[in-house]
């Protein structure tokens, strides 16, 4: 499988819209996340799992979203 994610420049506000696969969508400025770095726990079908997140207004960003923000906030030298 192969995912390619697209970052963009919105010059005026927009309404996040969840699809099929997820549950919500919210919107989050990059700069805000490094603090937030942790550890959360989270349900899973294999039971309870301990694993790295961001926590952002009560959100828990984990799991494959979770890696594809630390290699952009990397890239952006807004994180080590």
């Amino acid at each position: 499988m192969l995912v390619v994610p697209y970052v963009a420049l919105a010059r005026r506000p927009l309404e996040p819209s969840p699809g099929p696969e997820m549950a919500s969508a919210f919107w989050c400025a990059l700069a805000d996340l490094p603090p937030t770095r942790t550890t959360a726990v989270v349900p899973t079908i294999l039971g309870e799992l301990t694993v790295p997140a961001f926590v952002h207004g009560g959100e828990v960003i984990w799991g494959f979203t979770y890696r594809l923000l630390e290699e952009l906030l990397v890239l952006l030298g807004l994180s080590a």
